[in-house]
């Protein structure tokens, strides 16, 4: 696995606590899941990843499965044991966040350790592009032991993903992760 060194920060927090329109009375709450989650993160937050040349115009892409790790999980089973059903939808769009923030610290990592840049994600499920029934096969071919999916490709643990991101050398191409908020003008999948 290589690790993304991704916690929860104070400016996550404002964005969450605007987007979730969570009140100031919230925050405290908030900070205390947050920080529960940055211990839940530790060493379990990262991505495996697989090359591929595509044989067309020599494209290339990589398969990739990304996870925040069992440790959301736990929490949030804690939560919901304890009746705290609060923190563990506070778990949760904390979590939907962090998985953006992922996104943007991949990006990065592709950029820094190869010659590449993200162009778009295809996500398992994505139609003819890549169908549900290829997420095994990435899984297998990633070398993932810490993701796993059932026969109804649900993946444990719950806030991973797996995809094929399609690279380029163009610079002005880079994926901003995911489409919401990106202002790359130059991208091929604006709309």
């Amino acid at each position: 696995m290589t690790e993304l060194q991704i916690t929860v920060q104070p400016a996550l927090l404002t964005r969450v606590s605007q987007k979730y329109h969570y009140m100031e009375q919230d925050m405290e709450t908030l900070c205390q899941v947050a920080g529960q989650m940055n211990y839940a993160l530790r060493g379990q937050c990262g991505f495996w990843s697989e090359l591929v040349d595509t044989g067309e115009d020599h494209a290339m892409t990589m398969n990739v499965v990304m996870t925040l790790g069992n440790g959301i999980d736990k929490l949030q089973e804690n939560y919901t044991a304890l009746g705290n059903f609060v923190e563990c939808y506070m778990t949760e769009v904390i979590a939907e966040e962090l998985l953006l923030e992922a996104y943007v610290a991949f990006n990065e990592w592709v950029a820094a350790n190869t010659d590449l840049y993200v162009k778009r994600y295809h996500f398992c499920g994505d139609g003819i592009r890549l169908p549900l029934k290829q997420m095994r096969k990435i899984l297998t071919a990633t070398a993932c032991d810490a993701v796993t999916c059932n026969e109804a490709y649900c993946l444990t643990p719950r806030k991973s993903v797996v995809f094929r991101a399609e690279l380029t050398t163009d610079a002005n191409m880079i994926c901003e992760g995911i489409c919401a908020g990106c202002n790359n003008q130059y991208c091929a999948n604006r709309q």
